[in-house]
């Protein structure tokens, strides 16, 4: 299933909800993840990804960068 999607996030979070602490949105729109994934990301160099969430724009950029870390804070994501 597509992680940037209004369902799933739906799906995933369940009645849990976006945390205003942490600032949590959640990229539900697939062409806007991959746009930004194409110009964050280089295929020659690590990423560094700041709070992942469920993963919906990690997936991309994987596909465009050598290799991503990813932080996330939240232990509930």
């Amino acid at each position: 299933m597509n992680k940037a999607s209004l369902t799933y996030v739906k799906q995933v979070l369940g009645e849990n909800k976006a945390k205003k602490k942490f600032g949590q949105n959640f990229l539900i729109d697939a062409n806007i993840v991959e746009k930004i994934a194409k110009v964050a990301a280089n295929k020659d160099y690590l990423t560094i990804e700041i709070g992942p969430g469920l993963g919906a724009l990690t997936e991309f950029l994987l596909e465009n960068s050598k290799a991503v870390d990813a932080y996330e804070i939240d232990e509930d994501m």
